[in-house]
C-alpha cells in the first residue's frame, strides 16, 4: 500500500509538470506565479491510469472536456494528442 501511495504522488507530480509545461491552454507556463494553474487536473488523469481506465482516447476526451467545459476554450485537439502521447509513453 505505502508503494502504491508514493507511485501515486509521483505519478502526480509527473502529469502536473506536463500540464504545465505541456498542455497550457491558456499560456501560462511563462510566469512562475501560476506553476500551479492546472494541478487540480492531475489527479483525474492520475486515477485512470491506476483504475484501468487510461487509454489515448479517454486522455484527449478528458483535456478536451477541461478545455471547452470548464475553461471555455474551443479546444486544441492537436495539442491534446500531443499530451496525450507524452503522457501514455511515459506512465
Amino acid at each position: 500500500m505505502l508503494d502504491d501511495k508514493k507511485d501515486y504522488k509521483q505519478r502526480l507530480k509527473y502529469v502536473e509538470q506536463i500540464l504545465f509545461n505541456d498542455w497550457d491552454p491558456i499560456g501560462v507556463n511563462m510566469g512562475f506565479e501560476a506553476f500551479d494553474e492546472y494541478d487540480s487536473y492531475a489527479p483525474r488523469i492520475v486515477s485512470m491510469w491506476f483504475d484501468g481506465s487510461f487509454t489515448e482516447e479517454t486522455i484527449v476526451e478528458y483535456l478536451l472536456d477541461v478545455e471547452t467545459k470548464r475553461m471555455g476554450l474551443s479546444g486544441d485537439e492537436e495539442n491534446a494528442r500531443k499530451v496525450e502521447s507524452k503522457l501514455i509513453g511515459t506512465m
